[in-house]
Protein backbone atom coordinates (compact mmCIF):
# COMPACT_ATOMS: atom_id res chain seq x y z
CA UNK A 1 0.00 0.00 0.00
CA UNK A 2 1.45 3.52 -0.75
CA UNK A 3 2.51 5.78 1.79
CA UNK A 4 -0.08 8.53 2.35
CA UNK A 5 0.58 12.01 1.31
CA UNK A 6 0.38 14.02 4.68
CA UNK A 7 -2.71 16.21 3.61
CA UNK A 8 -4.44 13.41 1.33
CA UNK A 9 -8.06 13.81 2.87
CA UNK A 10 -8.82 10.61 1.02
CA UNK A 11 -6.51 8.34 3.65
CA UNK A 12 -5.84 10.88 6.32
CA UNK A 13 -9.94 11.63 7.30
CA UNK A 14 -8.94 12.80 10.75
CA UNK A 15 -6.71 15.56 10.16
CA UNK A 16 -8.68 18.15 12.26
CA UNK A 17 -9.53 20.68 9.72
CA UNK A 18 -10.08 23.64 12.63
CA UNK A 19 -6.08 23.07 13.66
CA UNK A 20 -4.89 23.07 10.69
CA UNK A 21 -6.55 26.84 9.81
CA UNK A 22 -5.84 27.81 13.37
CA UNK A 23 -1.90 26.92 12.19
CA UNK A 24 -2.48 28.60 8.91
CA UNK A 25 -3.70 32.18 10.29
CA UNK A 26 -1.17 31.88 13.07
CA UNK A 27 1.67 31.49 10.20
CA UNK A 28 -0.04 34.29 8.12
CA UNK A 29 0.04 37.00 11.13
CA UNK A 30 3.58 36.01 11.72
CA UNK A 31 4.44 36.87 7.91
CA UNK A 32 2.67 40.14 8.18
CA UNK A 33 4.79 41.60 11.10
CA UNK A 34 7.56 41.06 9.28
CA UNK A 35 8.86 44.64 8.29
CA UNK A 36 9.71 45.18 4.48
CA UNK A 37 11.43 48.38 3.65
CA UNK A 38 9.81 49.99 0.63
CA UNK A 39 10.20 53.67 -0.52
CA UNK A 40 7.41 55.94 0.69
CA UNK A 41 6.10 53.69 2.89
CA UNK A 42 6.69 52.53 6.61
CA UNK A 43 5.41 54.99 10.05
CA UNK A 44 8.59 56.54 10.00
CA UNK A 45 10.09 59.05 7.94
CA UNK A 46 13.13 58.05 5.96
CA UNK A 47 16.09 60.21 6.73
CA UNK A 48 17.37 61.63 3.81
CA UNK A 49 20.50 63.86 2.72
CA UNK A 50 17.95 66.94 2.04
CA UNK A 51 14.52 67.58 2.77
CA UNK A 52 13.09 70.77 2.65
CA UNK A 53 9.09 70.59 2.79
CA UNK A 54 7.01 73.22 0.84
CA UNK A 55 7.53 76.88 1.27
CA UNK A 56 10.17 76.20 3.97
CA UNK A 57 13.08 77.78 2.78
CA UNK A 58 14.68 80.69 4.81
CA UNK A 59 17.86 81.85 6.11
CA UNK A 60 17.33 78.93 8.61
CA UNK A 61 18.92 76.22 5.91
CA UNK A 62 20.24 78.87 3.10
CA UNK A 63 22.71 81.08 3.66
CA UNK A 64 26.00 82.74 2.15
CA UNK A 65 29.81 81.95 2.02
CA UNK A 66 30.34 82.42 5.41
CA UNK A 67 26.91 80.57 6.88
CA UNK A 68 26.71 76.95 8.39
CA UNK A 69 23.46 76.38 6.82
CA UNK A 70 22.51 73.19 4.98
CA UNK A 71 22.28 74.50 1.65
CA UNK A 72 24.74 77.74 0.30
CA UNK A 73 23.41 80.17 -1.89
CA UNK A 74 25.94 82.59 -4.04
CA UNK A 75 25.14 85.05 -6.94
CA UNK A 76 22.07 86.57 -7.10
CA UNK A 77 19.87 83.72 -5.14
CA UNK A 78 18.06 84.21 -1.92
CA UNK A 79 15.04 83.28 -0.21
CA UNK A 80 11.25 85.07 -0.46
CA UNK A 81 8.29 84.05 1.39
CA UNK A 82 9.06 80.15 1.63
CA UNK A 83 10.23 79.57 -1.40
CA UNK A 84 14.13 79.21 -2.50
CA UNK A 85 14.70 81.77 -5.52
CA UNK A 86 17.37 81.12 -7.11
CA UNK A 87 17.25 84.44 -9.47
CA UNK A 88 14.80 87.19 -9.77
CA UNK A 89 13.08 88.79 -12.49
CA UNK A 90 16.02 91.79 -12.72
CA UNK A 91 18.33 91.48 -15.94
CA UNK A 92 21.26 89.80 -16.36
CA UNK A 93 20.96 87.63 -13.39
CA UNK A 94 22.65 84.44 -12.11
CA UNK A 95 22.93 82.31 -8.96
CA UNK A 96 23.39 78.67 -7.74
CA UNK A 97 22.09 77.21 -4.46
CA UNK A 98 23.49 73.67 -3.22
CA UNK A 99 23.82 71.26 -0.98
CA UNK A 100 26.37 72.91 1.50
CA UNK A 101 28.40 69.54 2.22
CA UNK A 102 29.27 67.56 -0.60
CA UNK A 103 27.66 64.16 -1.44
CA UNK A 104 29.98 61.00 -2.81
CA UNK A 105 28.21 59.68 -6.00
CA UNK A 106 29.03 56.12 -5.39
CA UNK A 107 24.67 54.61 -5.13
CA UNK A 108 23.36 57.15 -7.59
CA UNK A 109 21.20 59.63 -6.48
CA UNK A 110 17.62 59.88 -6.56
CA UNK A 111 15.98 63.54 -6.04
CA UNK A 112 12.22 65.21 -6.27
CA UNK A 113 11.53 69.16 -6.14
CA UNK A 114 9.01 71.00 -7.17
CA UNK A 115 10.00 74.10 -9.53
CA UNK A 116 8.20 77.96 -10.45
CA UNK A 117 8.92 79.64 -13.51
CA UNK A 118 6.70 82.82 -13.30
CA UNK A 119 6.36 86.55 -13.13
CA UNK A 120 8.17 87.83 -15.92
CA UNK A 121 7.94 91.49 -16.53
CA UNK A 122 9.07 91.55 -20.24
CA UNK A 123 6.92 90.34 -23.31
CA UNK A 124 8.89 87.07 -23.37
CA UNK A 125 10.32 85.31 -19.86
CA UNK A 126 13.76 83.69 -19.68
CA UNK A 127 16.10 82.37 -19.30
CA UNK A 128 15.80 79.09 -17.33
CA UNK A 129 16.86 76.68 -14.54
CA UNK A 130 19.30 73.80 -14.46
CA UNK A 131 19.94 70.99 -12.05
CA UNK A 132 23.31 71.12 -11.69
CA UNK A 133 25.85 68.28 -10.54
CA UNK A 134 29.42 69.54 -10.23
CA UNK A 135 32.71 68.15 -9.13
CA UNK A 136 34.75 71.49 -8.07
CA UNK A 137 36.50 72.78 -5.26
CA UNK A 138 33.84 75.45 -4.48
CA UNK A 139 30.20 75.47 -6.06
CA UNK A 140 30.84 77.61 -9.53
CA UNK A 141 28.15 79.81 -10.54
CA UNK A 142 26.81 79.20 -14.01
CA UNK A 143 26.77 82.25 -16.88
CA UNK A 144 23.67 84.38 -17.10
CA UNK A 145 21.48 84.93 -20.40
CA UNK A 146 21.61 81.59 -22.15
CA UNK A 147 24.28 80.43 -20.02
CA UNK A 148 20.82 78.90 -17.65
CA UNK A 149 22.88 79.28 -15.05
CA UNK A 150 25.01 76.42 -16.09
CA UNK A 151 27.21 77.34 -19.00
CA UNK A 152 31.25 77.36 -18.20
CA UNK A 153 30.63 74.59 -15.17
CA UNK A 154 33.10 71.82 -16.15
CA UNK A 155 32.84 68.32 -14.83
CA UNK A 156 29.43 68.48 -14.21
CA UNK A 157 26.07 67.27 -14.98
CA UNK A 158 22.92 69.65 -16.11
CA UNK A 159 19.19 68.87 -16.50
CA UNK A 160 18.43 72.25 -18.02
CA UNK A 161 14.47 73.71 -17.92
CA UNK A 162 15.31 76.42 -20.74
CA UNK A 163 12.79 79.19 -21.56
CA UNK A 164 14.65 81.24 -24.43
CA UNK A 165 15.36 80.11 -27.21
CA UNK A 166 19.09 81.09 -28.41
CA UNK A 167 20.58 80.00 -31.91
CA UNK A 168 23.31 82.96 -32.46
CA UNK A 169 26.88 83.50 -30.68
CA UNK A 170 26.95 83.95 -26.43
CA UNK A 171 29.44 83.33 -24.31
CA UNK A 172 31.74 81.58 -26.67
CA UNK A 173 29.20 79.28 -27.64
CA UNK A 174 27.42 79.15 -31.11
CA UNK A 175 24.04 78.32 -29.90
CA UNK A 176 21.47 75.78 -31.76
CA UNK A 177 18.28 75.65 -29.34
CA UNK A 178 15.45 74.17 -30.88
CA UNK A 179 12.49 75.66 -29.11
CA UNK A 180 12.04 78.28 -26.21
CA UNK A 181 10.25 76.05 -24.36
CA UNK A 182 12.67 72.56 -23.57
CA UNK A 183 14.17 70.71 -21.14
CA UNK A 184 17.90 68.77 -22.08
CA UNK A 185 20.46 66.88 -20.43
CA UNK A 186 23.72 68.33 -21.52
CA UNK A 187 27.12 67.62 -19.29
CA UNK A 188 30.64 69.80 -18.58
CA UNK A 189 28.90 73.29 -19.04
CA UNK A 190 27.91 73.17 -22.40
CA UNK A 191 24.51 74.05 -23.39
CA UNK A 192 24.81 75.18 -26.79
CA UNK A 193 23.52 71.82 -28.09
CA UNK A 194 25.74 71.27 -30.66
CA UNK A 195 24.52 68.42 -33.16
CA UNK A 196 27.80 66.90 -32.09
CA UNK A 197 27.01 67.25 -28.69
CA UNK A 198 23.92 64.54 -28.91
CA UNK A 199 22.11 66.15 -26.12
CA UNK A 200 18.82 64.40 -25.68
CA UNK A 201 15.79 66.98 -25.90
CA UNK A 202 12.16 67.48 -25.26
CA UNK A 203 10.38 70.90 -27.05
CA UNK A 204 7.28 71.70 -26.13
CA UNK A 205 7.48 70.64 -22.46
CA UNK A 206 5.45 73.22 -20.80
CA UNK A 207 7.81 74.54 -18.38
CA UNK A 208 6.25 78.19 -17.65
CA UNK A 209 3.82 79.73 -15.89
CA UNK A 210 2.63 76.56 -13.79
CA UNK A 211 4.18 74.71 -10.70
CA UNK A 212 5.89 71.36 -12.22
CA UNK A 213 7.02 68.31 -9.83
CA UNK A 214 10.35 67.19 -11.69
CA UNK A 215 12.21 64.19 -10.62
CA UNK A 216 16.18 63.50 -11.86
CA UNK A 217 17.37 59.64 -10.95
CA UNK A 218 20.95 58.95 -11.29
CA UNK A 219 22.24 55.46 -11.66
CA UNK A 220 25.63 55.86 -12.76
CA UNK A 221 25.02 54.78 -16.27
CA UNK A 222 22.04 56.82 -17.06
CA UNK A 223 20.26 60.14 -15.57
CA UNK A 224 16.64 60.25 -15.85
CA UNK A 225 14.36 63.43 -15.89
CA UNK A 226 10.56 63.54 -15.00
CA UNK A 227 8.68 66.20 -15.04
CA UNK A 228 4.77 67.24 -15.48
CA UNK A 229 1.59 68.82 -13.39
CA UNK A 230 0.90 65.43 -11.46
CA UNK A 231 2.64 64.85 -8.24
CA UNK A 232 2.28 60.91 -9.11
CA UNK A 233 5.72 60.62 -10.99
CA UNK A 234 4.13 57.59 -13.42
CA UNK A 235 0.87 59.99 -14.32
CA UNK A 236 0.74 59.87 -18.29
CA UNK A 237 0.58 63.72 -17.95
CA UNK A 238 4.43 64.04 -16.88
CA UNK A 239 7.18 63.60 -19.61
CA UNK A 240 10.27 61.56 -19.23
CA UNK A 241 13.93 62.58 -20.44
CA UNK A 242 16.97 60.14 -20.41
CA UNK A 243 20.73 60.38 -21.35
CA UNK A 244 22.45 57.46 -21.09
CA UNK A 245 26.07 56.46 -22.37
CA UNK A 246 28.36 59.89 -21.48
CA UNK A 247 27.19 60.35 -17.88
CA UNK A 248 29.38 57.93 -15.67
CA UNK A 249 32.52 60.96 -15.43
CA UNK A 250 31.16 61.96 -12.00
CA UNK A 251 30.51 58.27 -10.82
CA UNK A 252 32.57 58.03 -7.00
CA UNK A 253 33.10 61.58 -6.96
CA UNK A 254 32.47 63.92 -4.03
CA UNK A 255 29.84 66.79 -5.87
CA UNK A 256 27.54 69.82 -4.88
CA UNK A 257 24.20 69.19 -6.05
CA UNK A 258 22.01 71.89 -7.00
CA UNK A 259 20.16 74.63 -8.71
CA UNK A 260 21.81 77.22 -11.36
CA UNK A 261 19.41 79.90 -13.24
CA UNK A 262 19.36 83.14 -15.38
CA UNK A 263 18.03 86.10 -16.39
CA UNK A 264 19.38 87.93 -19.35
CA UNK A 265 17.66 91.10 -21.20
CA UNK A 266 14.19 88.95 -20.64
CA UNK A 267 13.69 87.73 -17.37
CA UNK A 268 11.56 85.72 -14.45
CA UNK A 269 11.10 84.25 -11.10
CA UNK A 270 13.15 81.15 -10.58
CA UNK A 271 11.78 79.39 -7.92
CA UNK A 272 12.00 76.20 -5.87
CA UNK A 273 8.98 75.32 -3.89
CA UNK A 274 10.12 71.96 -2.32
CA UNK A 275 13.07 69.60 -2.55
CA UNK A 276 13.90 66.21 -1.42
CA UNK A 277 17.44 64.52 -2.34
CA UNK A 278 18.96 61.06 -1.60
CA UNK A 279 22.26 60.19 -1.79
CA UNK A 280 21.56 56.62 -3.50
CA UNK A 281 19.25 55.63 -6.73
CA UNK A 282 15.78 54.73 -5.91
CA UNK A 283 14.17 52.74 -8.79
CA UNK A 284 10.96 54.47 -9.39
CA UNK A 285 12.40 57.75 -7.99
CA UNK A 286 11.19 59.44 -4.55
CA UNK A 287 7.83 59.61 -3.25
CA UNK A 288 6.42 63.18 -3.78
CA UNK A 289 4.02 63.09 -0.37
CA UNK A 290 4.64 65.60 2.88
CA UNK A 291 6.29 63.19 5.64
CA UNK A 292 7.77 60.73 3.91
CA UNK A 293 11.02 61.92 4.46
CA UNK A 294 12.96 63.48 7.75
CA UNK A 295 16.42 65.97 7.35
CA UNK A 296 19.06 63.49 7.96
CA UNK A 297 21.92 64.78 10.00
CA UNK A 298 24.30 66.55 7.80
CA UNK A 299 28.06 64.90 6.78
Amino acid sequence: MPTPSLLDRTTLPTINRGLLAGFMMGLLAFAGALSFPSEGRGESPIPIAIMVELESFDSGNVGGDSADTLLWRRGHASTTGGVMRVVNNGSNRSGIVVRRNRVRLTDGFSTYFVMHLHGGTTSLPADGMTFIIQDNPEPIVGDSGGGVGYRGIPNSIGIEFDIWQNTGSEGGMQYYDPDADQVAIVINGDNSHAPANNDPIHTNAGLYGSELHVWVDYNVSSVTATWGPSPNRANSSNNTLTRTGDVGHLDGRDVFVGFGASTGGSNAHHDIRKWYFKDTYVPGGLSSAAGTYSQAAST
